[in-house]
């Protein structure tokens, strides 16, 4: 199983779209899409809710050495030092 988490909807609709995710209406918590191949969870914006919403998910599944995790999305910061369009790793 691939797991894919994103903080926003906005963020999570196209994938939804390609993988031809359907809502999981048994988990009221979070926003969860799913097929057979993947799952992906709606988390909120936030370390703390993500890493929430990660184990409720993962704590009702039955995870294995093969399946894969995915952190899927974007940031941005209110730092006008840095131009539009630059992306760079975290350091810290």
């Amino acid at each position: 199983m691939v797991y894919i988490s994103t903080a926003m909807y906005v963020e999570a609709q196209e994938l939804i779209k390609k993988f031809g995710l359907k809502r999981d209406n048994s988990i009221n918590k979070f926003e969860v899409f799913k097929n057979d191949e993947v799952t992906l969870i709606i988390t909120g914006v936030g370390k703390v809710r993500s890493a929430v919403a990660l184990t409720y998910l993962l704590s009702r599944q039955q995870v294995n050495d093969k399946d894969v995790y995915i952190n899927f999305g974007v940031c941005g910061t209110r730092d006008i030092e840095v131009p539009r369009g630059k992306y760079s790793y975290a350091t810290k």
